[in-house]
């Protein structure tokens, strides 16, 4: 891989126009009350839209989204007109005094030791804040281009080390956390995406300055953005990365509008740049559980919360038929309304694309941290406290709304699924008891109230199975990418597969993973939490069709294999009959897709000992002939979603 060197123009006049979009910027966004207003997207043939520092933005989130940003050497070039005389050159790099005699050595004062940049150089600073490794006149003189190829000869050189680094045993000695090697081999893994996950997240993202969000969705995609988010077949993979962001802002945005929330409220830049900071969270070269699972994971609840009347009708002033709420759906106030949407954005947060048992087997920082149980659930929730507490404090000084979101974050590690089963089965119990007038205890509310917080916290996380067929399938495929992924990682280490089950390589495996999930894991959820909130029936109903689905897609893969082993008995020479068989389109589909999960290279549809909690579809894997749910094991984590038409990257890439 060649490092790329980019040259970013920086109009002479770019800061006075950014000041007056700014301006302009601030003054539509709010209305006569005062009040911002949502943002509209700018022209997207705005001649000003992508150039200069936004493109150089633009450039380095790309760079970050496609997991190449360390082999990006990124200049900005600026066009400022600069009058260099003798006395600003010798005063530019630092407070010096000029001795009178030439060799007369006179004291510097201590203070003459402070770096300051001359006033017509400090702006220049703000472009290295953006991303950019060097600033540079323009035109570019011929004394700066030993420069430029030091930057790109680093860049290599970075490169070379990390791909092999990848593979080396690390020193032999332990270290605690964070970020110090240990004596387990799989050394990039471990030590960048786990033990430096925390700096990179909160560093980076948090402690940094985040710059206007800009969202470029025409007029006629946020109207596709909002009617989809009021379906339940609503697909993210539908929508772009910027869409995605839209959708995610309108969801808060309603929740917000709550009166009882307004200790809540953000402004509109606010709400934007908590949201981006949370996308920047998400490892984007991870194939399910990204932004985009986080975005269905969002609407899942959104509308699940619509549909029991604990959120208005969306869009607002629209009209939704439902039915009277049920006795567990009073206790979730708007508090708890708001506190399930912003859980959903930060559930998965710093994903490494591996489950729990894979961070506990190597031994890294990360399971030893949290004493490999619930490993992953408790990271996401320490780094989004960490978030949270920099971009939208209310949230975690609130005890209530804290409580509810560890707690709900931490009831999506699939490995101790069944101990929300047994306080599902508990709680249906006691509400069965009680007649059509009597009201929960008040002794049982609170437990109550959060127990629903994570039951629906958990049937949006594996949401993928509940969704309309197209979409669900689609899932399926980005889920198996990542385990095939993890597989790929176990096997180059020699590490025993800490996945349920073998890779799925064809349909019927595949199929027999979906069904076997279902049967066991979704199902039994989902149905238990129909009963206590019956407006969420139309979930159990698309799961037995998707179930059906799949079982019909494994039939018509093994009908001709079992048809020619029939012949084969028989002593029949069948060649000719098969050669004369038109294939189905489902056939033709199924065996395509098939081949597409065989070839992503070493994974499963499994999930680890425990079912895979995350969006898509996690399921244990071929567990047919199995006439009880596989033993989870605590602290496996959930195998979550993945992104939907993103590109195979490679680890040294990422």
């Amino acid at each position: 891989m060649v490092p790329t060197l980019v040259l970013i123009d920086i109009p002479e006049n770019e800061d006075e126009e950014e000041r007056r979009r700014s301006q302009a910027g601030h003054a539509s966004n709010t209305n006569t009350g005062g009040e911002p207003s949502a943002p509209s997207a700018p022209p997207a043939s705005a001649p000003s839209a992508l150039y200069g520092s936004r493109l150089l933005q633009r450039i380095i989130t790309d760079a970050k989204e496609q997991g190449v940003a360390k082999m990006v050497v990124p200049v900005a070039v600026t066009r400022k007109h600069r009058e260099i005389t003798f006395d600003n050159a010798i005063s530019t790099p630092t407070h010096t005094v000029q001795s009178p005699q030439p060799n007369q050595h006179q004291q510097v004062p201590s203070e003459a030791a402070t770096m300051q940049l001359p006033e017509n150089e400090q702006s220049d600073v703000r472009y290295v804040d953006l991303g950019a490794v060097d600033v540079l006149d323009n035109p570019i003189r011929k004394e700066s281009l030993p420069s430029l190829a030091i930057h790109v000869y680093r860049v290599h050189k970075e490169f070379i080390q990390r791909g092999k680094h990848l593979s080396a045993p690390t020193q032999k000695h332990e270290a605690p956390w964070p970020g110090v090697p240990t004596p387990e081999p799989f050394s990039y893994l471990r030590e960048v995406m786990v033990s430096d996950l925390s700096g990179q997240i909160c560093g980076s993202i948090v402690d940094h300055p985040v710059e206007p969000v800009v969202m470029n969705v025409s007029d006629e995609r946020q109207q596709f953005v909002i009617d989809a988010l009021s379906e339940w077949n609503f697909s993210a993979h539908a929508l772009s990365e910027d869409e995605l962001l839209y959708a995610a802002f309108k969801m808060m945005e309603h929740g917000l509008a709550m009166p009882e929330v307004e200790e809540f409220k953000l402004t509109t830049d606010n709400l934007l740049t908590f949201l981006a900071a949370s996308r920047n969270g998400y490892n984007a070269f991870v194939p399910y559980h990204n932004f985009r699972h986080v975005v269905d994971v969002l609407q899942a609840v959104f509308h699940l919360l619509v549909r029991i009347g604990a959120l208005p009708p969306f869009p607002a002033g629209s009209l939704m038929q439902t039915e009277p709420k049920s006795k567990l759906a009073k206790l979730l106030r708007p508090m708890e309304a708001l506190s399930l949407l912003i859980t959903a954005i930060g559930h998965d947060v710093g994903h490494p694309g591996v489950n729990n048992m894979f961070l506990v087997k190597i031994k890294a920082p990360l399971a030893r941290l949290y004493n490999d149980k619930s490993v992953l659930e408790s990271y996401h929730t320490a780094v989004y406290c960490h978030i949270l507490k920099r971009l939208w404090p209310a949230v975690v000084d609130n005890e209530d709304m804290k409580l509810v979101m560890a707690s709900s974050i931490l009831s999506t590690d699939m490995g101790i699924h069944n101990e929300y089963m047994e306080k599902l089965e508990a709680m249906q119990a006691t509400l069965r008891k009680l007649g059509d007038t009597e009201a929960v205890a008040d002794a049982d509310i609170k437990t109550f109230r959060h127990l629903a917080c994570n039951l629906l916290i958990k049937c949006a996380d594996i949401s993928n199975v509940a969704r309309p067929f197209s979409c669900a399938e689609t899932w399926t495929y980005t889920l198996t990418d990542e385990f095939h992924r993890q597989a790929g990682m176990e096997n180059q280490i020699k590490l025993p597969s800490t996945l349920f089950a073998a890779p799925a390589t064809d349909m019927v495996s595949l199929g027999k993973s979906q069904t076997g999930f279902m049967t066991f894991f979704a199902l039994p959820l989902f149905e238990g939490v129909a009963e206590l909130m019956p407006t969420t029936k139309f979930c159990v109903e698309e799961i037995k069709r998707n179930h059906a689905l799949w079982t019909a897609r494994m039939e018509e893969t093994t009908a001709p294999q079992t048809t020619e082993e029939s012949r084969e008995r028989e002593g029949s020479d069948d060649s000719t009959d098969r050669g004369n068989q038109p294939p189905t389109e489902s056939n033709v589909m199924g065996t395509a897709r098939g081949l597409r999960v065989g070839g992503l290279g070493g994974g499963s549809t499994a999930e680890s000992t425990q079912p895979r909690s995350g969006l898509a579809s996690p399921h244990p894997d071929d567990v047919d002939n199995a006439g009880q749910p596989p033993p989870l094991s605590r602290g496996q984590p959930p195998q979550s979603n993945s992104r939907p038409n993103s590109r195979p990257v490679t680890w040294d890439e990422a």
